[in-house]
């Protein structure tokens, strides 16, 4: 059984003292983003690619950092993969959500699974988005550090 925050009010600031930063190109998805992080407590922050990620991560605390980059279609693997490459060297300690349109494909989802700690359907269910970022949240406050290669959330979230 899965803990909702909605269900644990001492959680609804969960995200209190966090930097999120969203690489997220359509502006209506980032306002729904950011009205969700605002609303736990956290401070959202529009990066405008995820090309220049040394640069969006270097004046934040990365014990409570959030990384949440879109994917984008076609062939913007490579891309991503180099920016959570360089996520991982600037702020080992942060976390990379994925967010993606196309999560049917299997080959797909599984390669970003290693190179993330979260990947999640565009357009993004609020629901999906407190799933995934209260057991990312809950993980770094018991100590649980990201390796490369994450991956480690089911993959309903």
């Amino acid at each position: 059984m899965t803990i909702s925050a909605s269900r644990r009010p001492e959680l609804d600031r969960w995200l209190l003292g966090y930097s999120v930063l969203l690489s997220v190109t359509d502006t209506t998805e980032f306002q729904f983003l950011a009205s969700w992080v605002t609303e736990r407590g956290g401070v959202a922050i529009r990066v405008a690619d995820g090309r220049d990620v040394k640069k969006s991560l270097s004046s934040h605390n990365h014990n409570r950092l959030l990384f949440m980059l879109e994917v984008p279609m076609g062939d913007g693997f490579s891309t991503v993969r180099q920016a959570c490459l360089e996520a991982r060297a600037a702020a080992a300690l942060a976390s990379i959500v994925l967010l993606t349109r196309s999560v049917a494909d299997e080959a797909r989802y599984a390669a970003l699974r290693e190179i993330s700690d979260a990947v999640l359907a565009v357009p993004v269910l609020k629901s999906a988005f407190e799933e995934a970022i209260l057991q990312l949240t809950q993980r770094t406050e018991e100590g649980w550090r990201p390796e490369e290669g994450g991956g480690r959330l089911p993959r309903g979230a």
